[in-house]
């Protein structure tokens, strides 16, 4: 009998919302193979309206309502009914899939939960991932952003057992079921440097992100994309400072790491020929998300001190982000070149030949 197992996990890249933290903390243990695939996409910006905020990167529902979202997970989303089957116990059917090497992610009652903001004071539906166990101390190895910080934790066998039956079935945002994760070590996927340019041209205009494919870009339905999203920004902390909405540092989490994805994007891409080195355009960037940081850590304050004028400076902020964004992001565009054509210094520039395609997979 196998007392203990942990799957590996290591602290991931990106871990604003829990499900890229649970994701990336999976396809990171093989190393950086994964990195010309996570830098091909995040380049885009969406939110909703301001007094229901969110604002994500890349594709919305992205995970875990897409199966196909990630080459190097297999994903497979099963109804809770068929899971409670497997064992005697939710808990015996969690160890016989952990013992499989499956990851599971799932929304419980984190109010039974250690570490969670509700736990063992009010109600709080939320995800979580559990990747392993240890039979002779009866508990379950987890993770998820306890306390605003993606962490790997652990708790007891009748405390997940009390969070998983006690849900109310209308507040479980993966309808009933289990998302079942599987590592695939084996793949490597190629930079798309079509993907990106799209992406980044999309983000500029706050236009459909990715002018060649309609079918994907209408994910992005009644959303606010791109550059246009620091508007909700600016209109989610009107209405913050007027008591109409609660605190939620995530969102601004989310854009500071959107400007540490860029800076990763554009120093790969100059170590790889895709874009001229220019350090102004690396430098300007740079600027860009070191006030990103700021707005981040002005939002932690306000949080501490209830100071209004926070909120006034972190609008201005944000006016200086939109519009060095609007200066440097031409620049990038302007200098983005294709190794192919190195012999007559070919670039991509703002033209946006439609013609050519990139890949959906």
């Amino acid at each position: 009998m196998i007392l203990e197992k942990k799957l590996p996990v290591v602290q991931p890249i990106v871990d604003g919302y829990s499900h890229y933290g649970s994701v990336f903390s999976i396809i990171a243990t093989n190393g950086t193979s994964y990195i010309p695939w996570f830098l091909s996409r995040f380049s885009q910006l969406y939110c909703q309206p301001a007094k229901n905020f969110f604002i994500n990167m890349d594709e919305p529902n992205w995970f875990p309502d897409k199966t196909n979202f990630c080459p190097f997970l297999d994903v497979n989303l099963v109804d809770k009914g068929l899971i409670n089957k497997m064992g005697s116990t939710i808990i015996d059917s969690i160890i016989e899939l952990i013992n499989n090497n499956y990851y599971l992610f799932m929304v419980v009652e984190q109010k039974h939960i250690p570490g969670s903001y509700g736990f063992n004071k009010y109600s709080f539906p939320h995800d979580i991932m559990i990747y392993g166990y240890n039979l002779n101390r009866e508990i379950l190895y987890i993770a998820d952003n306890f306390s605003g910080k993606y962490q790997f934790s652990e708790c007891s066998f009748t405390q997940f057992d009390l969070a998983y039956h006690t849900l109310d079935k209308a507040r479980d945002r993966l309808d009933s079921k289990i998302c079942l994760l599987k590592n695939r070590s084996d793949r490597f996927e190629e930079f798309d440097l079509m993907r990106v340019v799209d992406s980044i041209y999309g983000y500029w205009k706050s236009s459909s992100p990715e002018q060649r494919s309609s079918n994907w870009s209408s994910a992005f339905d009644g959303c606010v994309k791109g550059i246009e999203s620091y508007e909700v920004v600016k209109e989610y902390l009107n209405l913050l400072s007027k008591g109409e909405v609660k605190y939620d540092i995530r969102p601004f989490h989310s854009l500071w790491e959107h400007k540490k994805i860029m800076i990763m994007r554009l120093e790969y891409m100059q170590r790889n020929g895709l874009l001229k080195t220019d350090h102004t355009i690396l430098n300007s960037y740079k600027n860009i998300e070191q006030m990103s940081l700021i707005l981040r850590n002005l939002i932690l304050k306000y949080n501490l001190t209830q100071d209004h004028s926070i909120l006034t400076r972190m609008s201005s902020e944000v006016d200086k982000i939109v519009f060095d964004e609007h200066k440097i992001i031409p620049a990038i565009l302007n200098n983005i070149q294709n190794p192919e054509y190195k012999k007559d210094n070919k670039v991509f520039g703002l033209q946006m030949d439609h013609k050519l395609r990139w890949s959906l997979s």
